[in-house]
């Protein structure tokens, strides 16, 4: 099943799936993941997501390994508060991933990933979700011009 990623050409928002422009790369859809505070600066130096680190992190966990993020910043804050807010891991933030349209695209039709489906029971209604699995992350990290930086609260 083939997916595309609409860009946006209203105004942005955090709210929605929507493309930013760059002149040396072109147009860019943009994610937020709710992580620690240590975490986001690991991925933000490496430009990349420790698979390792995540995978580890999440072994014991009773959901699906890989990396959740979301077009909606609301939904990467409440689980990062969720997650972190008692100050394990440096605490809570954000990271924005910027991820070039074209070859996000190109990804998530190679590799079969849904994007932006609703959050199975969430606990803000409307939520929405990005997941890309564990098997899958390399090519992730491997898209050519991908940003990863932490959000300002």
């Amino acid at each position: 099943m083939a997916c595309a990623v609409v860009l946006n050409n209203a105004a942005p928002s955090a709210e929605s799936v929507a493309a930013i422009s760059d002149s040396s790369q072109g147009e860019y859809v943009t994610f937020y993941h709710g992580t620690s505070a240590y975490m986001a600066d690991e991925m933000v130096t490496n430009q990349s997501v420790n698979i390792d680190r995540l995978a580890s992190y999440q072994s014991s966990k009773s959901f699906d390994s890989g990396l959740y993020m979301s077009s909606q910043e609301s939904t990467a804050n409440y689980y990062s508060d969720l997650l972190f807010n008692g100050g394990q891991g440096g605490g809570p933030a954000i990271v924005q991933i910027d991820v070039p349209a074209e070859s996000f695209n190109d990804f998530v039709n190679s590799s079969g990933i849904s994007v932006e489906t609703p959050v199975p029971h969430p606990p803000v209604p409307g939520q929405t979700e990005t997941f890309v699995p564990l098997n899958q992350l390399n090519g992730f990290n491997n898209i050519n011009g991908i940003r990863f930086s932490v959000k300002g609260n």
